[in-house]
């Protein structure tokens, strides 16, 4: 293999690498902006998917924002009459 291949493929890699990191908490972000909208239209049963799959993410990315998404999981639940427990 050629030089210039070897250092393409270590910054292909290393792309790859950063790229895994970083999705989850885009993810994350997401689902809870795609959450928030659905509660605000007056929608909360629409609002838990997203929510749960941004807690999801969320909490593989380590995001700070995981109390955010907590709280406003939670709230689409009670409002659409479920509750945490169940939705876990």
């Amino acid at each position: 293999r050629g030089r210039h291949f070897e250092q393409a493929l270590e910054s292909f890699e290393r792309a790859r690498a950063l790229a895994a990191e970083v999705a989850p908490a885009r993810l994350a972000a997401a689902g809870l902006g795609i959450g928030r909208v659905h509660l605000e239209a007056g929608d909360p049963a629409r609002a838990v998917e997203p929510l749960e799959a941004a807690r999801r993410q969320g909490i593989e990315a380590g995001a700070a924002e995981l109390a955010g998404i907590e709280l406003a999981l939670a709230r689409a639940l009670e409002l659409s009459g479920a509750s945490m427990a169940g939705a876990r």
